[in-house]
């Protein structure tokens, strides 16, 4: 008997299409077939159809942009996006915002029916990243 080799299956890769491809592959789509226009451009048929689908949207949206409003994970915590105006308020006036100062607010302002809410550090580095906020360090005042 002969040694049979067996190959992986070929991984494909994820790839980012701004507006203006996607428009040009519906166009493609929409002379021809979804097939043909899913092999010229190397996407996925179901994907051409989506696309379809999303093409007033498409035409509406800026051409660079890769993905649509309302796209993304939403907000899971409402009561959280308080925090932010709270410490854009306090770095208004010039008052210093510390990490347990923060945690200690965001205690205050999740709901009660979240008892398993600890406000932990691993909470608050991405909460700090996920809004723009970078820790400030006091300088020295040269004489």
């Amino acid at each position: 008997m002969a040694d049979l080799e067996v190959s992986q299956p070929a991984i494909k890769k994820k790839y980012n299409f701004d507006a203006s491809l996607k428009l040009k592959v519906v166009e493609v789509a929409l002379k021809n077939s979804n097939r043909g226009a899913a092999r010229k451009f190397d996407v996925d048929e179901q994907q051409v159809r989506e696309w379809k689908e999303q093409r007033n949207s498409l035409t509406e949206c800026s051409s660079k942009k890769k993905r649509l409003d309302g796209g993304g994970q939403k907000v899971a915590q409402l009561e959280m996006e308080e925090l932010v105006s709270w410490i854009d308020c306090l770095r208004e006036q010039n008052l210093r915002v510390t990490r347990s100062s923060i945690q200690a607010k965001a205690l205050e302002l999740s709901p009660q029916s979240e008892e398993e809410f600890r406000a932990s550090r691993g909470w608050l580095e991405k909460f700090l990243s996920r809004h723009g906020f970078s820790s400030q360090q006091k300088t020295t005042v040269s004489q």
